[in-house]
């Protein structure tokens, strides 16, 4: 009798220390390639601080998971603590939506918790349109163990600070936790719960640095953070990328932070150690200025891809975006690149407000200019996706609101080719219908010209003769030397791949949405 009681004492206790989290950013149709694959940063995160304060955490990603509606029944039968899922914008949105009703109609007392930049930014649009019992605000490592904690004791969690919660029909917004500490002290995300992932991959993600203090204008980073940032120590990142050296005989690493070249001494440290280990890095994200103390020269042993967003060759953009770049510079350092036979790969952002077709060619420009160093380059377009409370939303007239609807937002495509075609005006009413056509038009265009894309259904000519504008806007413009074959849209991160890169294309999608 003595064991049957432990026993189910055991279980009990097992049940109140699982969770359930599921990331939401997949495709159900795999119509786009850039941004149909890519690792669950936040989730893998806050999985390893909950088990670091003893929870037993199960990861469900419909990504590397095909029955993951099946799974989803089983994990639910097993009682967990609370499901947790993450938010961005995009149809990630939809999916976190319908996993919500689904969870609530089979088992309407389980808690759910949103976290993320989305959710943090308008919780109560999220309270109003979706079945959601809490929404952690701003970094979470520290604040899902409180509430996990609360829950587990049959507490009420009303006195978190950084928790967002309705109770009795009235709405609490808790308090932006903002990280401020030794990130070398938080624990590493567990990739061993994505081992399907790292495999498909074929390289492993590390986050060396957190916040930003650029203060972009479209970025998020405005409003959920104060414009601070933090480096993990060069042993830190070392250590890790040698742990899952070892764990997945990797290596390959790709460095998804904006700020690994921000501290020079600390990148070089990093760089040095993994040229003498032979470990190569797919993607590195640099700053224009960074380069003058980590020069392409010293990059050449180890990094494959090299990412510098230049987003507007209009110095009235630019300052519109709080992102000024010399160009003559940008471009002799492009040319300093090719040189080492680093690949580039760059990104212009379109449709912001007060946009002219003169800022639109300079940009043009440009990308030829960059086309010409190196056919192989790629510059990269997208449509300016706007997030609640970012500083060019806040500088729009009061005649020009948003609609800020779950709807809107998971309507959300960045790159809006075939077969995606999105430019919602909802959520751009700076744009009239004629502007939602010529983004179309042009978008496919440029992707033509300057993402070294070919798609057979793509005809330049159907497009110049309806869009004098777009003709008008690549004049001079050389068709671009393409190899042989032909590659659709769905298909251009397959020949990123053949040429060295994976998965390149979901680089932008945590900057800029």
């Amino acid at each position: 009798m003595v064991c049957v009681l432990l026993s189910s004492t055991m279980q009990l206790r097992g049940a109140m220390n699982k969770v359930l989290l599921i990331n939401t950013s997949f495709r159900k149709k795999n119509t786009s390639q850039y941004s149909s694959f890519g690792p669950p940063m936040g989730l893998l995160y806050i999985a390893s601080s909950l088990e670091k304060h003893g929870y037993n955490v199960e990861l469900l990603d419909p990504q590397t998971t095909t029955d993951y509606l099946n799974r989803l029944d089983e994990e639910l039968s097993r009682k967990p603590l609370f499901v947790g899922m993450s938010t961005y914008l995009g149809e990630n949105i939809k999916h976190a939506v319908e996993l919500s009703r689904l969870i609530k109609n089979t088992q309407p007392e389980m808690p759910i918790v949103l976290g993320g930049p989305l959710a943090s930014s308008i919780p109560e649009v999220f309270f109003n349109e979706m079945p959601v019992d809490f929404i952690v605000m701003g970094s979470g490592e520290i604040t899902i163990v409180k509430l996990a904690n609360t829950l587990s004791a049959k507490k009420e969690p009303w006195d978190l600070p950084n928790i967002s919660y309705k109770k009795d029909s009235s709405l609490t917004i808790g308090e932006m936790y903002i990280f401020d500490g030794n990130l070398d002290e938080l624990p590493l995300p567990n990739f061993e719960k994505w081992e399907r992932g790292i495999a498909a991959m074929g390289s492993v993600p590390i986050i060396t640095s957190r916040g930003c203090h650029r203060g972009c204008a479209f970025c998020y980073n405005t409003f959920t953070g104060s414009r601070k940032f933090y480096l993990r120590s060069p042993e830190s990142v070392i250590n890790e990328m040698e742990r899952w050296s070892n764990r997945f005989n990797i290596n390959r690493f790709q460095f998804f932070d904006d700020n690994f070249l921000l501290d020079a001494r600390r990148a070089l440290t990093i760089l040095n150690e993994m040229a003498s280990r032979k470990w190569k890095i797919e993607r590195l994200f640099g700053h224009l200025n960074e380069f003058d103390r980590v020069t392409p020269e010293q990059l050449a042993s180890t990094v494959i891809w090299l990412v510098m967003c230049i987003e507007s060759a209009s110095p009235r953009i630019q300052k519109l975006l709080n992102k000024r770049l010399n160009i003559g510079k940008a471009l002799d350092l492009i040319s300093r690149i090719a040189e080492q036979h680093i690949h580039f790969v760059t990104a212009f952002m379109f449709g912001i407000p007060t946009e002219t077709d003169e800022d639109i060619r300079l940009s043009i420009e440009l990308a030829d200019q960059i086309r010409k160093i190196e056919r192989k380059n790629i510059s990269m377009c997208y449509i300016y996706a706007p997030q609640p409370k970012d500083a060019i939303v806040r500088g729009l007239r009061s005649d020009q609101q948003i609609d800020f609807s779950l709807g809107a937002l998971s309507d959300v495509e960045v790159v809006p080719v075939p077969p995606d075609n999105k430019i919602d005006l909802r959520l751009r009413p700076w744009m009239k219908p004629d502007d939602q056509i010529f983004y179309l038009d042009f978008v496919q265009v440029w992707q033509y010209h300057f993402a070294n894309l070919r798609d057979p259904d793509f005809n330049l000519e159907s497009i110049y003769s309806r869009s004098k504008r777009i003709r008008n806007l690549f004049r001079n413009i050389s068709p671009p030397v393409h190899e042989e074959k032909s590659y659709r849209f769905t298909e251009f991160f397959k020949e990123l791949k053949s040429r060295g890169g994976k998965f390149l294309g979901r680089f932008a999608t945590g900057r800029h949405i």
